[in-house]
């Protein structure tokens, strides 16, 4: 076969794999106890990995993203859902196909359920909108498409019962009689997290990807470039390392 067709035909089924890998990640999330899975998810192969949730930090490297998701693993959680659907994907698949730059929606709802810790015993439900920002690689060695740099932005998280507009509650909630250890070595601060609010303007991240052929390892494709990091104030604590700047290599 011809090697260009050849190549074509790994893109199209690149498509389909990222998709798949990205299901995975949030099929294991559907039930607290089976959060622990989700590495398999990621490159963990990978020394950049790395994985950012709202404003809960980035977690960079395989021993930092690893523990993260141990951290939230609950084994008893009754009631409890976290179910997150995927929608409107704009998916870039590199032109040597060896990357992926990835933006999806995601709807969903939760349930936490009260545990003998919570002051309130009662079961609290949640609408929870947000978007990813991926970058996926495949790896050298299996051909498996696996997530390198994920971020996910937040925009709202509020009771059910309430609007989004005026519930003041949109705020970050952990597992209910889990605190949130994020005392774990590889940890940053986050580069940028403002959620939904009726007194700004609603920022556009993540910017969906371009057609690209390689990649230089630079996440910072999702912010759309300069203008609009000093539009909506993105900081880039640690930048050179997070988000790879001056990548000695091209991929």
């Amino acid at each position: 076969m011809d090697a260009d067709l050849r190549l074509e035909i790994d893109r199209i089924k690149a498509i389909q794999e990222v998709k798949n890998c990205m299901a995975h990640y949030e099929t294991v999330h559907i039930h607290p106890g089976e959060i622990w899975k989700t590495p398999e998810c990621f490159a963990m192969w990978r020394p950049d990995v790395s994985c950012e949730v709202s404003d809960w930090g980035c977690f960079f490297g395989p021993e930092a993203v690893g523990k993260f998701w141990q951290s939230q693993q609950a084994d008893e959680l009754r009631g409890g859902i976290f179910f997150h659907s995927l929608c409107t994907p704009a998916i870039q698949i590199a032109g040597n196909c060896n990357t992926a730059k990835v933006t999806w929606d995601t709807v969903g709802f939760e349930t936490m359920p009260p545990f003998d810790s919570d002051e309130i015993k009662e079961y609290k439900c949640y609408w929870c909108f947000g978007k990813y920002g991926l970058d996926f690689i495949r790896n050298p060695e299996t051909g498996r498409w696996k997530i390198w740099h994920f971020k996910y932005f937040r925009i709202i998280r509020n009771r059910y019962e309430a609007n989004w507009f005026d519930d003041a509650k949109n705020t970050l909630i952990g597992v209910p009689g889990k605190p949130q250890n994020f005392d774990i070595k590889g940890r940053m601060p986050s580069v940028f997290h403002r959620p939904y609010r009726g007194d700004l303007i609603q920022h556009p991240f993540p910017i969906d990807p371009e057609p690209y052929y390689d990649y230089d390892g630079d996440f910072r494709w999702v912010f759309g470039g300069e203008e609009y990091e000093k539009k909506y104030e993105v900081n880039y604590p640690g930048y050179e390392k997070l988000y790879n700047v001056n990548y000695p290599q091209r991929i």
